[in-house]
């Protein structure tokens, strides 16, 4: 056999497993187990990943869906308890690189990738979380850890791309979510820290899996004063964008 007949009959079979666990995770879906049924479609989103068909599109919409259950299920604080626990480890290992710690933090678990690295999305959260806790010098920290020709492509990285529905059904930015009502109103400043990720070059004009901006869920929830720091900065509504890309999309990983 071939490589390429080799590889073509690994793709049907990863197809078939990942066909099972999407059945699996309607099953769940059903009985309300959210958990379950996450961890099934992630499953069958991963064992996809790189195809560009519908099926796959269902896969991980049904994977936002289970998360978006989950998430209207608890509370913005409860659903962050996990990375105030890693913040804390954070502090206390000063020297060690954040992405390091990270990507071996299992207690509890929420880092999917497993092994000693993260994934884009895994990166971002982490961004994410200092935003939210208002972890100024961590995240600043964090930001200056890239190195070398890389360090640029890092920086915009951790900043511009979208995490997972895992931490958030709708996949923001960091940017956009504490832009989102849920976390504006539970921070105690959150105008300082836009301006921050603004100005560590955080996109405000990202348009996430909805296709929406920062400025236009700002709008959507009323978030006056976070519509009028972005306004301020040059923001633009998703029909406003245009961008080299066909679809418009800002990508913070191209």
């Amino acid at each position: 056999m071939d490589d390429i007949q080799k590889r073509e009959n690994d793709r049907l079979i990863n197809y078939d497993t990942a066909l099972k666990h999407y059945e699996n995770g309607k099953a769940h879906m059903s009985r309300k187990d959210w958990n379950s049924a996450i961890s099934d479609f992630q499953a069958a989103c991963s064992l996809t990943e790189g195809e560009d068909d519908d099926v796959r599109e269902e896969f991980c919409s049904s994977l936002r869906k289970a998360c978006k259950e989950k998430q209207s299920s608890q509370n913005l604080d409860e659903r962050m308890i996990p990375y105030a626990q890693l913040i804390e480890k954070i502090k206390n290992e000063p020297s060690k690189p954040i992405y390091k710690i990270a990507a071996l933090w299992t207690e509890p678990s929420f880092i999917t990738s497993g092994g000693n690295f993260l994934t884009k999305e895994e990166y971002a959260e982490i961004a994410a979380a200092f935003a939210f806790f208002e972890e100024y010098e961590l995240l600043d920290r964090y930001i200056k850890e890239g190195s070398g020709s890389e360090r640029d492509k890092f920086n915009y990285m951790i900043l511009n791309q979208i995490v997972r529905p895992q931490f958030s059904w709708r996949e923001p930015t960091p940017l956009s979510f504490i832009t989102s009502k849920e976390s504006w109103e539970k921070m105690k400043d959150p105008k300082r820290m836009l301006e921050h990720l603004i100005k560590k070059g955080a996109d405000f004009n990202f348009l996430d899996a909805d296709d929406n901006t920062p400025l236009s869920i700002a709008q959507e929830e009323n978030l006056t004063e976070a519509e009028n720091i972005l306004i301020e900065h040059g923001a633009l509504l998703p029909d406003e964008m245009k961008s080299p890309d066909d679809d418009g999309r800002h990508d913070g990983w191209s």
